[in-house]
């Protein structure tokens, strides 16, 4: 009985969190490149799989393809730039709460990197689109950003 429940809220917690990040990726304005979505898509894989070996039969295996499908639909949720704030995944960072925020221009591409809550992010967009990420820096100096 505690299997079945214990898959069950996984499952709506999951999907919950799914759906949150796929409505947040609805207000990018200028979508970017995440550089970590692996490490994410490879911890639904690996949660699936554990809880498949955990609880076993039918109601594992449910759990486990709804891991997979989770990894797949997370693995195209877009991350980037909106109005008011940077969106990774679909989480929402408005600029106010961003600490740091760096674009810079590498090889043949350009870094946003920035940091909210001590915790840095990047995203990576073609190097050429350089001056409409730096609009969106000038956008980030004027809602109050920190330097």
């Amino acid at each position: 009985m505690f299997d079945i429940i214990f898959c069950f809220v996984v499952n709506i917690a999951l999907w919950a969190y799914v759906g949150y990040c796929l409505w947040g990726g609805k207000k990018i304005e200028y979508e970017c490149r995440m550089a970590s979505k692996t490490v994410i898509f490879a911890f639904f894989i690996i949660c699936g799989i554990l809880i498949f070996w955990r609880v076993g039969g039918l109601l594992g295996a449910f759990t486990l393809a709804s891991f997979l499908l989770a990894a797949a639909i997370y693995h195209i949720i877009p991350s980037g730039l909106c109005d008011s704030g940077i969106i990774v995944s679909g989480r929402y960072f408005p600029f106010n709460k961003i600490n740091e925020f760096h674009i810079e221009k590498k090889d043949n591409e350009s870094i946003v990197t920035f940091m909210y809550k001590h915790r840095p992010h990047i995203l990576i967009a073609e190097k050429k689109q350089y001056p409409f990420l730096k609009a969106y820096y000038d956008r980030y100096q004027q809602i109050g950003g920190k330097k």
